[in-house]
């Protein structure tokens, strides 16, 4: 249900494995490459500081993950990081009882391909995610926006 367990910290996610594309295609796995700041990343993290949605877009392969995680990490630097595999697996989540606790003074829900996870949201979930144990920010995008 998830793509990374135990929950990390945002700082600490890995990349590839939320959907960030690789600079190249290789044979073995990619190392990350250094982050390369952007003009919109101090207002970004800025509204991941205040807001409990935040949505970027953007044209395809424009560095939108890679973009909202490392302005996340800097932003939300002690949140734990829930990314869900797809709709169903948010919804599964959302459902949980107990709920899934972070253990965190603060989570961050990526939903990386938004569309993917919109069937996972209903009323009901809204309301899940509003009553949430600790502090949760959204971070989502569309990669075929």
């Amino acid at each position: 249900m998830l793509r990374c367990w135990p929950l990390p910290l945002v700082g600490d996610a890995d990349p590839y494995r939320l959907g960030v594309f690789p600079r190249r295609r290789a044979l073995r796995p990619p190392i990350a490459a250094p982050y390369v700041r952007r003009q919109l990343d101090d207002r970004l993290e800025e509204a991941l500081k205040e807001s409990p949605f935040v949505l970027v877009f953007g044209p395809p392969r424009a560095g939108k993950s890679r973009t909202a995680l490392e302005c996340a990490g800097r932003a939300l630097r002690d949140a734990r990081l829930i990314a869900p595999t797809d709709g169903d697996a948010l919804g599964e989540l959302l459902a949980l009882d107990p709920p899934l606790e972070p253990h965190a003074s603060h989570a961050v829900l990526w939903l990386d391909g938004l569309e993917r996870f919109l069937g996972g949201l209903g009323d009901e979930r809204f309301d899940a995610l509003a009553a949430a144990t600790v502090p949760l920010t959204v971070v989502a995008h569309d990669p075929d926006d």
